[in-house]
Order: structure tokens, then sequence, then C-alpha cells
């Protein structure tokens, strides 16, 4: 119960309680330009990602929102804007993967399960 525990207190501290990175990751087989995550005003480092390239802004405030606007443009010049509901486990995480995927669709997961 005790190892337990100080596992539990080294990833708290490790995360902090009031910040968190998001990564964001072309997972199509082009490069993609101009590629942000947005809300609540906060807009991520991004620009231009050749495949399965990721880039990661850490140092985050809380809160991630329910809802994100992930923002793209592809290599034919075709600009695409999807809003992503955020499910609640990944809104508390401390590494929180956004990724873009060849469909057009993104998904959006926590990388510190």
């Amino acid at each position: 119960m005790r190892r337990y525990l100080i596992a539990f207190l080294i990833v708290l501290v490790a995360c902090g309680a009031s910040e968190f990175d998001l990564t964001l990751e072309n997972g199509t087989s082009g490069p993609i330009d101009d590629a942000h995550v947005r809300f609540n005003g906060f807009t991520s480092l991004g620009g231009s990602f050749n495949s399965g390239i990721r880039k990661t802004h850490g140092g985050i405030n809380r809160p991630l929102p329910a809802e994100i606007t992930v923002e793209w443009r592809s290599a034919e010049g075709q600009s695409y804007s999807r809003q992503i509901s955020v499910p609640e486990n990944v809104r508390s995480a401390c590494e929180v993967l956004v990724r873009i995927n060849q469909d057009g669709s993104v998904t959006v997961a926590s990388l510190s399960d």
C-alpha cells in the first residue's frame, strides 16, 4: 500500500496540479501546415508537420475544456477545422495527444495513462 501511495505522489508532483502538456501529431500520409489547437483564447504551437511528426507544447494552464478546435491545412492547400469533444478522463491528464488522422478526423487521448 505504501508503495502505491509513493508512486501516486510522484505522478502527482510530476504532472503538476495546474498545468499539462499538449502534443499535436500529424497522422496523415503527407505534410500539413498551419496546424494548431485552440481553446479558451489559447493557441498551441504548431505550424508545419511532416507525416508522423509530433510537436509538444508544455506547461499549459488548466483547465482543458470539454471541446477544443483543431485547425490545419493539407499539402494541397485545403483548410480544415474540427471541433472535438475531450473526454473527462483526458481533460485531467498530464499529457494530452491530439492526432490529425488520414481521413480528416481528429482523435484526442491521454499519453499519461
